[in-house]
Formats: structure tokens, C-alpha cells, sequence
């Protein structure tokens, strides 16, 4: 065993060998390895966005980018302690965290404390988790992350690399080109059945989108809750999300753009919305469109760092042949996201579903005025 100093200056046995420790401090170096080419690809076209992009977009680009990149994998590790926490057994302080868990939590960190060596086992053992989440998201590996955390730069679609974004006329389907996009058919709240974008998180559910026409554009509201009761079954009802978390973008609309095309902007960026595909509810005596897909895609210096597609429909509920049809249609985006095994479904609760009496923590979220933090959206 190895020796080491505590703060006391005297010498321990600690746990580990120093040949383990030599393992320990490879790992993130292995991480990397594990998927090297992704790695490879990633900075490889953040070189060519670098050259080609001013250094104002450059850097707004890679800030979008990062916000995406690190917030996955930060997100996920939250929910999970979330889980162990209220799986943990006894009695709870306030009624809000279990004794057990504070103890163990306390045990944890004084080991740490004592022991340089745990500390270097704990820090090189995140940062490789860290980094093999990222990879996984740059090389596709992973069938789950490949729906929400696909963060690739001009990603490629079974085995061929698609770069920049496409142009709307090479993707947009008859239904939009043949007719002009009628912007009032589209206000209102639309909810989202399936996405394709590394800004949303797989456990979110219940998500809307409200669309406020403006003099020249619109107003878009998303609104989302999380955990799901289905991913977070134990911690979903203790969420501060449990209400939703609303934030709002704009867009533009420039009627030289083309039928069903605007320009967004928010998170720091600005973007082109095309609208891909419309069921117009007209036939069926409805005067807005019933469904609708759309495609946000962002590219910088001739690379593609983001696109976003949405399955939307003014239901609450879609059924597994409403969605294949819709898969069908779009497939000219399959390139870009939208082929099934790149979206992931988002459960839409029935209205009323879900409510329930406040718990001790959702006492303690409104107490402490959570509401308003989590509430982003633009006003009046």
C-alpha cells in the first residue's frame, strides 16, 4: 500500500496502490481514446469553422455549442443523484432529504478529505465520465444520446458527412412550396411530439410551444417540465420543473425569404426556422394547420454545428402511425435528424393527469420564489 500525509502531517496507509493510481490518471486520456474519431472529426471542423467564421460568430457559435455540450452531462449526473437520494430509506430531515443520504454524503466527502489519493480517484474518474459522454455525442455510440445530445460538426448520416445546412427549397415538401405559409395558421399553442435537438433533455415532458404573431414576425413561448415520472420515477414530484420552465425567442419574418421561412434569434444567436411540412386543418372545418414539422439548422464559417426538428401537432396525444406518416413525409431530412432513431419521443401528459397535492418540496420551490426564476418568457 501507498503512503501518504494527512493534514496533520502524519503518515497513513492509504487504499490504493500506485499502480492503480497510474490507471486512474489514464483514465481520461482512454475516454478520449474510446472515441478518438470523433474527437478527431470535431476538432477538425472546429478548425475550418474557426478559419472561415468571423471572430464575432466564431465565438457566439462556440458559446451556443458549449451551452449544449456541457449542460448534458451535468443535467443527467443531477438527475441521477436525484433518484439515489429518494431511494435512499428512514426518516427525512423536514421531510425533504433522507438522513441516510446526508450521512453517506458525509462519509463521502470526509474520506475525501483525508485522503489525497480518493480525491485524485474521484476527480480523474468525473472527468473521464465527463469526457466519454462527449464523445459518445461527437461518434453517435450511444442509441439514446444520439436523439438529444447529437453534437457532432457536420455530422454524418449512414457513413457520409452532410455539411453546412441546407437550402429550404431542397427540403421543403409540396405542401409548403405549392402554397403560401399562412403565419395566422400558425399562432397558437402548438405541443411537441418528437424532437431532434441537443438544447431539450429525453426526461422532459409536457412540452408546448405558444406562438404570438407580431407586426413583423412572432414571438415563440416553449414551455417544458421534467423530470418525466417515467425516467425520474422516484424524485419527479420533488421537481422545481414540475410546474414547467417557460422562455421565450423571436423571429422575423422577410417575405423575400420564401414560403414558410424566418429568421430567429435567442440564446445568442440567430438562426433560419423552416417550415418542412403542413396538415392544414381547413378540411376538417379547423382554421389553423393541424401539424406541422420544422427545422432550425446553424452553421458557422460552412459547418454545421446545430439543427433542431419538431413533430409538432395542436393534440396532446399522437398516435405511433401519426408519427410514422410524419417520418415518411420529412424523410428529405433524414440527413439532418429526423429518421426515428434519431428523435425521441416527448410524453404528453392528458390534461389534469399528473396533478397532485404539494409535497414538502414543492412547498419549499414556491417559498423560495422558484416560479419567477424559471419563468423567462417575453411579456407584454
Amino acid at each position: 500500500l501507498c503512503m501518504t500525509k494527512n493534514r496533520g502531517g502524519e503518515e497513513n496507509s492509504d487504499i490504493l496502490p500506485t499502480s492503480l493510481i497510474l490507471a486512474i490518471w489514464s483514465l481520461p486520456f482512454d475516454a478520449i481514446l474510446i472515441h478518438f474519431n470523433g474527437w478527431n472529426h470535431f476538432f477538425g471542423a472546429l478548425s475550418q469553422m474557426k478559419a472561415n467564421a468571423s471572430p464575432e460568430e466564431f465565438g457566439a457559435a462556440l458559446k451556443f455549442w458549449l451551452l449544449g455540450a456541457i449542460s448534458h452531462p451535468i443535467m443527467d449526473a443531477a438527475f441521477g443523484i436525484s433518484e439515489v437520494m429518494h431511494a435512499s430509506p428512514g426518516p427525512r430531515l423536514a421531510g425533504l432529504v433522507p438522513f441516510s443520504f446526508l450521512l453517506a454524503s458525509a462519509l463521502f466527502t470526509y474520506s475525501l478529505v483525508q485522503s489525497d489519493r480518493l480525491r485524485a480517484l474521484a476527480a480523474s474518474s468525473a472527468l473521464a465520465l465527463f469526457l466519454a459522454y462527449i464523445g459518445a455525442g461527437f461518434d453517435g455510440s450511444s442509441s439514446r444520446l444520439l436523439t438529444d445530445y447529437n453534437i457532432q460538426l457536420d455530422d454524418d448520416y449512414q457513413g457520409k458527412v452532410f455539411k453546412g445546412c441546407p437550402t429550404p427549397d431542397s427540403v421543403q415538401l409540396a405542401s409548403i412550396r405549392e402554397n403560401p405559409f399562412d403565419y395566422k395558421k400558425y399562432q397558437g399553442r402548438w405541443y411537441w411530439h418528437k424532437v431532434h435537438d441537443w438544447t431539450q433533455f429525453h426526461q422532459m415532458y409536457d412540452t408546448s410551444l405558444d406562438i404570438q404573431l407580431k407586426p413583423d414576425g412572432y414571438i415563440n413561448t416553449l414551455t417544458v417540465k421534467g423530470p418525466s415520472k417515467s425516467s425520474n420515477p422516484l424524485s419527479w414530484d420533488k421537481s422545481p420543473l414540475l410546474e414547467g420552465i417557460r422562455y421565450s425567442w423571436q423571429g422575423i419574418i422577410d417575405p423575400k425569404a420564401g414560403s414558410g421561412v424566418s429568421n430567429e434569434s435567442g440564446f445568442g444567436v440567430s438562426f433560419p426556422n423552416y417550415i418542412i411540412d403542413v396538415v392544414d386543418g381547413t378540411e376538417y372545418g379547423s382554421k389553423q394547420y393541424e401539424e406541422l414539422v420544422q427545422f432550425q439548422c446553424i452553421e458557422a464559417g460552412g459547418v454545421r454545428l446545430y439543427e433542431g426538428i419538431d413533430f409538432m401537432s395542436r393534440s396532446r396525444t399522437m398516435t405511433d402511425e401519426q408519427l410514422e406518416a410524419m417520418h415518411q413525409r420529412v424523410a428529405l431530412i433524414n440527413p439532418y435528424g429526423a429518421s426515428p432513431e434519431q428523435m425521441h419521443r416527448i410524453e404528453q401528459q392528458p390534461k389534469g393527469v399528473g396533478d397532485l397535492e404539494p409535497n414538502e418540496w414543492q412547498k419549499l420551490w414556491k417559498n423560495l420564489g422558484i416560479e419567477k426564476y424559471l419563468d423567462q418568457s417575453l411579456k407584454d
